[in-house]
């Protein structure tokens, strides 16, 4: 496993130093969309709290312009599809996955997940990275995910 350079350190304990004043559930989510971002770089960065059997989902989105309601209805539809969340539905188990440890590009492509949400979400070379996602009860997920272009580091 590679070590994180003095630089990376002290950007990761900024960033937890500044998240543990956070309080607020809202002032919490706000802060992760703007500072998430900047420290694992994103085109676009959201938190989502899920029920999928239900295809319900509140959702944040950074830049908020991407999350219309439209975009919103076609998540909830879809989102069943997504396999990092169903991963987590099976497993009950929390660590960082991307989409990619599941499915191929061109999989990813063929599905209502892609058609509908991501193709969309950005420019068609998008691929979503799961940032972390975790079970808080026994049909709810929150995650936090980010989306980079295909040229995205490996190492983010």
């Amino acid at each position: 496993m590679q070590r994180l350079a003095l630089r990376d350190q002290r950007i990761i304990a900024a960033f937890l130093r500044d998240a543990s004043v956070v309080h607020d559930f809202g002032a919490f989510v706000t802060f992760l969309l703007e500072a998430l971002p900047k420290l694992i770089h994103s085109e676009v960065t959201s938190y989502n709290e899920m029920k999928p059997a239900e295809r319900e989902s509140r959702d944040w989105v950074n830049p908020g312009s991407l999350m219309v309601p439209e975009r919103h209805e076609a998540w909830a539809r879809v989102m069943h599809e997504h396999p990092v969340v169903a991963h987590y539905q099976r497993v009950g188990r929390s660590s960082v996955l991307r989409i990619s440890d599941f499915l191929s590009a061109r999989q990813l492509r063929d599905m209502a997940l892609y058609c509908e949400h991501y193709a969309r979400l950005a420019e068609c070379s998008t691929v979503c990275r799961s940032c972390g996602l975790r079970e808080t009860q026994s049909t709810r997920l929150a995650s936090i995910g980010k989306s980079n272009s295909r040229s995205a580091n490996k190492r983010s």
